[in-house]
């Protein structure tokens, strides 16, 4: 469903074709490219568990299905040589189990790398990069010091697309520390 897009299980659900593709993920590592993927919906769950389900549910920590199928996207990632997820959406969870999910997370995959859309609490500043994309939310008008204050080894990716898409933008974010 459009409405729909993009879907939770990033990893798990391919269609055949595809998924016969998977094991060409883990070459990137051997040529030394850092591979990541974006996982859509990253904290909802597709009801019924299914490609084009026809609905979706906020994701509960306290929820063992919910964790569990969570979990399982994110082995599959690790699996398939993600390094880095970036989490659309990381907002339907209430900010406590947000904090547990991410610790969980970075348990279950410590050479992880995870970022989060758009600003979020303070707290995520410690435990996630966090992502800007400009052409969607607006001018990047200074440095994130907020960010770098409370956590001077944060990091903010910034997607240079559209009118954004240029050098002089990009020498721009990466003197205000902007990866």
């Amino acid at each position: 469903s459009r409405g729909l897009n993009y879907p939770p299980q990033f990893m798990s659900d391919w269609l055949p074709y595809v998924a016969g593709t998977d094991g060409n993920f883990t070459k990137y590592a051997q040529n030394g490219i850092e591979l990541g993927f974006w996982w859509g919906r990253s904290n909802e769950i597709p009801v019924p568990v299914q490609w084009n389900p026809s609905n979706l549910e906020n994701a509960d920590y306290e929820n063992p299905a919910h964790i569990t199928f969570l979990t399982n996207e994110l082995e599959i990632a690790e699996q398939r040589g993600a390094r880095m997820i970036g989490l659309d959406a990381f907002t339907q969870m209430p900010v406590y189990q947000r904090v547990l999910w991410i610790d969980d997370m970075k348990r279950n995959a410590p050479n992880m790398v995870f970022t989060h859309e758009s600003t979020g609490p303070d707290i995520m500043h410690r435990k996630l990069a966090n992502h800007a994309d400009p052409a969607t939310w607006g001018d990047i008008n200074a440095p994130d010091l907020l960010a770098w204050y409370l956590n001077p080894d944060s990091e903010i990716y910034v997607l240079g697309r559209g009118a954004y898409n240029n050098l002089a933008f990009m020498q721009e974010m990466s003197k205000w520390g902007f990866t």
